[in-house]
C-alpha cells in the first residue's frame, strides 16, 4: 500500500507526498501530463521505507482516469 497526500498542481504536474507507511508521508514525487514528458519524477524518498513503484503508477493511473 502506498500512502499519499496531495502537495499542489499546475497544468501540466501534480505532486504528492508518499510513503510506504502511514507515519511516513515523506517522499515527494511529481506526476508530469505534458506531451513528450508523460511519467513521474521522484524528487525525494521516504525516509523509512519506499513502496514498490507498481503502487505509484496506480495512483499516476487512477488520477488520469477519474
Amino acid at each position: 500500500m502506498v500512502y499519499c497526500n496531495y502537495v499542489s498542481n499546475t497544468d501540466c504536474t501534480v505532486a504528492y507526498q508518499y510513503g510506504a507507511r502511514a507515519d511516513d508521508i515523506t517522499g515527494l514525487l511529481v506526476f508530469r501530463f505534458s506531451e513528450g514528458e508523460e511519467g513521474f519524477e521522484i524528487i525525494k524518498e521516504p525516509e523509512k521505507a519506499s513502496p514498490w513503484e507498481v503502487h505509484v503508477m496506480r495512483k499516476k493511473i487512477s488520477y488520469e482516469i477519474g
